[in-house]
């Protein structure tokens, strides 16, 4: 298994605009790599300088804010508002989650109204004769959910709904989507712990690790990946 965290960072590699031509083969070989499929996971720790969150963003398949996460979304775009705060707003619903989740004692009232009255816009692939088109349709609201279990961290309950999201969204060939947990290190000593514990947990479910999902857990200073034994 092999990681590398820089082929989600880089603003130059995208899922969409940088497929390889198949129409012409010997220029093809010469594309950049195209970024795994993954999702983001947004934990209740500062988010990451602002240039990668962009990044990893416009690349991910599903991104989720774990309860207090959405705080740290909420608030990583306040160093705007010196400059302008209409600036700050434009940014600010340009970065509406798929799911807010968790136990949600964390998560501010301001911000969990936020979002749950934020109308988002989902653009879809229409099919008309011959012809294709895009249209986007309103949707209001990110979905909140409330998750009592406590025999999981919301951490955990997030990658289940990244479990859930693949099974009924991708087909069983599909490789699973890596995970790129921003706010996983730094703060308390024992959330980092398990958050370290989680990443062991997605290992042990698979026999052969190989097929196994990488998991990154990201801060402004560190990347952290759990190493297999060979």
């Amino acid at each position: 298994m092999q990681w590398n965290i820089s082929q989600f960072l880089d603003p130059n590699l995208t899922q969409t605009s940088n497929r390889k031509d198949e129409s012409n083969a010997a220029l093809s070989k010469f594309a950049p790599p195209i970024p795994p499929p993954h999702a983001l996971i947004i934990l209740n720790q500062p988010v990451c300088n602002l240039k990668y969150l962009k990044t990893i963003w416009a690349n991910a398949a599903l991104k989720i804010c774990a309860d207090g996460g959405a705080n740290r979304l909420y608030d990583s775009f306040s160093i705007l508002q010196e400059y302008d705060s209409d600036a700050v707003e434009a940014q600010r619903s340009s970065f509406l989650p798929d799911l807010i989740k968790g136990d949600l004692d964390s998560i501010r009232p301001k911000v969990k109204q936020y979002y749950i009255e934020k109308v988002k816009y989902i653009k879809e692939k229409q099919k008309q004769k011959n012809t294709a088109s895009i249209k986007s349709n309103k949707i209001k609201g990110v979905t909140v959910e409330l998750d009592h279990d406590q025999y999981s961290t919301d951490f955990g309950k997030c990658i289940a709904h990244v479990e859930k999201f693949e099974r009924t969204n991708m087909k069983p060939t599909s490789p699973r989507l890596d995970i790129l947990a921003m706010g996983a290190l730094g703060g308390r000593f024992d959330q980092t712990i398990a958050s370290v514990f989680q990443v062991h947990n997605e290992l042990v479910k698979f026999d052969d690790t190989k097929n196994a999902r990488k998991v990154y857990l990201i801060s402004n200073e560190s990347v952290a990946v759990l190493l297999i034994p060979v």
